[in-house]
């Protein structure tokens, strides 16, 4: 008897409960009924807002339309097998990579031995006989990590090597020193901001910043650029990816003429030199620090300067003392 009257009562609950959902149901559809017909009676009254309700309408229907279309283009490329490279946009990417290189920007450059002579002609000869970093000779710098820009360094070291040769330390705690190094002269400092690349698009790249000085060096390990004048310069100046430093593989294409224009030597192949080697010229591999990818510079190089080498073998001065060397740098390897 029980069982039956649990079943009896199942029974009861389940039937209420459907009835109550059955009733419920017809209520809100009932009540969405009248609200929607007395909406609809206002907008049959009112002009201005069945005008509202028209653009509504047809600008949902605009919109099913333009989805329709990008769908059939989406199954157009689908069919042909190119929807996937449209999707990971490898174009997009590439023109993103430039804002992920490692780039080093200088700041304050400065003498180390301030000159508060204000004689024009003094400024323009302590310009003049400014001396660049020999490849290969000793030098001694002055480096230390700042926490700020404008601050002075935590710490300041000493360390003595021979350029293109950097101790492991300096490599790793200061980064792009060697680019570094080819932006300062002697007796002069400067704050770096080495920025590192980052491959997360939304993390801070992280950032190192530093105060370099080189001192006053011996006349054998120091050393003048000989005139040069850009022809093309890439502007893309802070990163250093591209730049030559001592002891970097570079190829490069070159010709020389003399002051009149007139071609000496023109070698219709790619030549490869490690800068600081002397295969070339000692020179001419000096102002090459000076340079990145895509550069094309115009040298005049005297003949005190000329010694042969393996690759300039023969005598380039016939008439005059000074030659134009057209040098494009092509690739770089560090």
């Amino acid at each position: 008897m029980e069982k039956e009257n649990n079943k009896k009562q199942s029974q009861e609950s389940v039937i209420s409960k459907w009835i109550f959902r059955i009733i419920t149901t017809s209520l809100i559809m009932f009540f969405c009924y009248i609200v929607i017909h007395f909406e609809f009676s206002k907008l049959i009254k009112n002009s201005s807002s069945r005008e509202s309700a028209e653009r509504m309408i047809n600008d949902i229907r605009r919109s099913i339309e333009s989805l329709q279309d990008a769908w059939n283009t989406l199954y157009y490329f689908y069919q042909t097998g190119d929807l996937m490279k449209i999707i990971k946009c490898p174009i997009s990417i590439k023109t993103q990579q430039p804002n992920n290189s490692d780039m080093l920007i200088m700041l304050y450059r400065d003498s180390i031995t301030k000159n508060t002579s204000t004689n024009s002609q003094n400024e323009y000869n302590n310009h003049n006989n400014a001396k660049y970093v020999r490849c290969g000779g000793n030098i001694t710098i002055n480096i230390g990590l700042k926490n700020e820009i404008h601050k002075h360094p935590t710490e300041n070291k000493k360390y003595t090597f021979k350029l293109g040769e950097e101790p492991l330390e300096v490599l790793e705690k200061f980064p792009f020193i060697k680019d570094a190094l080819n932006y300062l002269k002697f007796e002069e400092k400067a704050t770096f901001v080495a920025i590192l690349a980052e491959k997360k698009a939304f993390k801070p790249k992280k950032h190192i910043i530093y105060e370099l000085s080189i001192p006053n060096a011996p006349n054998t390990e120091i050393t003048n650029l000989p005139l040069f004048i850009p022809i093309n310069k890439n502007d893309n100046k802070f990163d250093v990816k591209n730049h030559i430093t001592c002891g970097s593989v570079v190829q490069f294409l070159f010709n020389i003429t003399d002051i009149s224009g007139n071609r000496i030597i023109s070698p219709n192949k790619m030549e490869r030199i490690k800068i600081g080697s002397g295969l070339l010229n000692d020179d001419i591999e000096q102002v090459m620090t000076q340079m990145q990818i895509g550069d094309r510079y115009k040298i005049f190089l005297t003949k005190q300067m000329f010694k042969q080498t393996e690759i300039l073998n023969t005598n380039i001065f016939k008439e005059d003392d000074v030659v134009v060397v057209d040098l494009i740098i092509a690739n770089v390897q560090k």
